[in-house]
C-alpha cells in the first residue's frame, strides 16, 4: 500500500512504525539527556553555551573523506537511482560546520564536485553559501540554536529556487 501511495508521509510512517515495533515506543514527551532535552521526533535541545574556543581554533587533523568506491557511495548512488526511477525529486544540501571541521578537509572541492555531478540533482553547500561565526557552533560538527536559526533562514530564502528544481525533476 505504500508504494501505491507513494507519498513521503507513508514512507515515514511505514520506517516509525517498523522501528517502534523492533525498538518498543519512543512516546516519551522529552527526555533529559546530560543537561540536554531530547524533544520527540529527534531534536537534541541544548542550553546556550558559547563554544570552547580552543576546539573551533585549534587546528584538527588532517583527511580525506573517501566518498568513492565504498559502500556507503554505492547505497547512495542506489538511493539516486530509485528516487529518479520513482520521479521523487532530490535536491542535496550540505549544511554549514565551523572553519576548524572544514578546513581539516583534505578533499572540499573533490566532495562538492561529486555532489554536483548528478545529474538533474541540485547540490547547495551552505558552507559556501553562508558564512557563521563560532558563535554559531556547539561543536566543530554541530550547529547550535543560533546556528540552526541562521542556516534554516539561508534555506528558506533558497526554497524559491529549489522548488523551481523539484518541480522540473518531476516532469522528466
Amino acid at each position: 500500500m505504500v508504494i501505491d501511495v507513494n507519498q513521503v508521509k507513508a514512507y515515514n510512517t511505514l520506517l516509525y512504525a517498523t522501528l517502534r515495533s523492533l525498538l518498543g515506543d519512543f512516546s516519551k514527551k522529552e527526555q533529559h539527556l546530560k543537561g540536554d532535552k531530547y524533544i520527540s521526533g529527534g531534536y537534541v535541545e541544548s542550553k546556550l553555551i558559547i563554544p570552547d574556543t580552543d576546539e573551533l581554533h585549534n587546528p584538527l587533523p588532517q583527511k580525506r573523506i573517501n566518498f568513492r568506491g565504498n559502500q556507503h557511495a554505492d547505497a547512495f548512488k542506489d538511493i539516486l537511482a530509485l528516487l529518479k526511477e520513482k520521479n521523487i525529486p532530490v535536491i542535496l544540501i550540505q549544511a554549514p560546520t565551523s572553519e576548524a571541521y572544514l578546513s581539516s578537509i583534505g578533499n572540499e572541492e573533490e566532495i562538492d564536485r561529486y555532489f554536483s555531478s548528478f545529474p538533474g540533482v541540485p547540490y547547495y553547500n551552505f558552507n559556501k553559501l553562508i558564512s557563521l561565526n563560532d558563535s554559531c557552533f556547539f561543536d566543530v560538527h554541530h550547529l547550535n540554536h543560533r546556528g540552526v536559526s541562521l542556516f534554516n533562514n539561508a534555506l528558506i530564502r533558497k526554497l524559491p529556487a529549489l522548488q523551481l528544481a523539484a518541480n522540473a525533476g518531476r516532469h522528466r
